[in-house]
């Protein structure tokens, strides 16, 4: 994988052990991936969690980036009407067997 300027920094903080540092790093991945505040909450709030509870193994980064994927992925945004919802917040591709045409 090859990261860019501030993503590479991002990547160097969060594999240090300062806690400021991984939320510091996952704030400019979350910066840079322009993530509503919801969805970047949520994913904070799982990435904590299991980080806690569990020992993460590799860059912290990645565990970071599966946090945002799945809180993205649990989202819902409203369309323009406001009567109709669509799952996900339009970051991740969501498909379904719901979502394809039937022959």
């Amino acid at each position: 994988m090859v990261l860019v300027g501030a993503m590479a920094d991002s990547v160097a903080q969060a594999n240090g052990n300062s806690s400021d540092s991984v939320r510091e790093s996952f704030m400019e991945l979350c910066r840079e991936l322009n993530m509503d505040v919801e969805s970047q909450d949520t994913a904070w709030a799982s990435y904590k969690k299991i980080d806690q509870n569990y020992v993460l193994e590799g860059e912290k980064t990645h565990w970071m980036a599966c946090a945002l994927y799945i809180a993205c992925h649990q989202s819902a945004a409203s369309n323009a009407d406001k009567a109709t919802t669509v799952k996900g917040n339009g970051v991740t591709n969501i498909s379904s067997k719901e979502d394809k045409p039937t022959a």
